[in-house]
């Protein structure tokens, strides 16, 4: 789906349909979520959207997605569980997600909205192990402010570029800076894990 798609049918969806969109965290939207919240920061800054409405709508989905992972691992668990073990495509995303947990424990919460599929099987874990919903919002939800922050922020301001600039050099800016924007972010988070994980092992 190209960029411009999405941000044609994020103008067109209004804010309950990017909530929807947002709430239902792997199954809701066929793009990353990273391109999608790019493209409502885009939108709201080319006055088809209310900058804040559009902020607080984006983050309340995806606050919402992530507390329906947390909760379907604490009260459904297993059976999907058993069933995200079934398909191929969801093996390797949950054996990096237990991995991540196994690494970092509760930590594990904070770093993972920043990796795509296992955003949402951190949570679904969490759950699982019954960590208590405090502890789980504390870590998850402050993660995905500072995670919505940057990418609604960045496209937003990729909109206001997009008044003065031809729409195909934006579009090729758009996607280089998001991608060098992901790449950075990647090393910097696997940087610091790295150091930390020698302090505690000298």
């Amino acid at each position: 789906m190209e960029i411009e798609s999405v941000i044609r049918a994020v103008e067109g969806y209004g804010y309950l349909g990017i909530f929807l969109s947002l709430c239902f965290g792997l199954i809701g939207l066929p793009v990353p979520n990273e391109i999608f919240v790019m493209a409502v920061g885009f939108a709201a800054s080319s006055d088809f959207l209310y900058t804040f409405p559009a902020f607080l709508v984006t983050l309340g989905g995806i606050l919402f997605a992530l507390t329906l992972s947390y909760a379907a691992g604490k009260y459904i668990g297993l059976p999907i569980l058993t069933y995200l073990e079934q398909k191929e495509a969801f093996r390797k995303p949950l054996a990096k997600a237990t991995s991540m947990i196994s690494r970092y424990q509760e930590r594990a919460l904070f770093i993972s909205y920043f990796f795509p599929v296992i955003r949402y099987l951190v949570p679904f874990l969490a759950g699982m192990g019954r960590m208590g919903f405090s502890r789980f919002a504390i870590r998850a939800y402050s993660s995905a402010i500072v995670w919505v922050l940057l990418f609604f922020n960045f496209g937003f301001w990729a909109g206001l570029s997009h008044k003065q600039l031809p729409g195909n050099v934006t579009v090729v800016l758009f996607l280089a800076t998001g991608g060098l924007l992901l790449v950075t972010l990647f090393l910097k988070l696997r940087t610091g894990l790295k150091q930390k994980n020698k302090a505690r092992h000298p």
